[in-house]
């Protein structure tokens, strides 16, 4: 399987090629373009997701006045680079109904802290919780106790 290296620096591809490692170079891509594919370079999570696995090149030691500009493969050993092996998943996250409005289009949002479910369509909030995955099993509680006393 080809590589994909996603980097508009001509350093990091010089360094990569050092190190043995190849393919087609991109500075953009789509989930297309990923899909399947090693991926050398740095993604959003939901594209991430759509690779096989995802190497970052990460400096340590870089400095502020480097961030963004084009090393050279020297440089680039200065500054501490090494390649760090990422296999990222997407977990989807089922949610009832809201059963103020029928919907099921709800999404994930922090308080000041703390989670909750909210209803994009009727803006109807569950439960606070102390994390994502709480919020959404108190969401679901709440929607079944509602569902439970409708059936009554």
């Amino acid at each position: 399987m080809e590589t994909l290296i996603v980097t508009r620096h001509a350093g990091a591809v010089e360094w990569l090629r050092r190190r043995g490692i190849v393919g087609e170079v991109a500075a953009q891509v789509s989930a297309e373009q990923v899909r399947g594919r090693i991926v050398v370079g740095i993604l959003p999570l939901h594209l991430a997701a759509e690779a096989q696995e995802v190497l970052s090149l990460d400096m340590p030691c870089l400095t502020s006045e480097q961030r963004g500009k084009d090393l050279t493969p020297e440089e680039m050993d200065a500054a501490g680079a090494t390649l760090t092996r990422y296999v990222v998943n997407r977990v989807s996250v089922d949610f009832w109904p809201c059963l103020v409005c029928g919907t099921k289009d709800q999404h994930i949002k922090e308080y000041e802290g703390e989670w909750a479910v909210t209803c994009r369509e009727c803006c109807h909030t569950g439960p606070l919780a102390a994390n994502a995955q709480d919020a959404v099993t108190a969401w679901n509680q709440e929607q079944a106790a509602h569902l439970k006393k409708l059936l009554a």
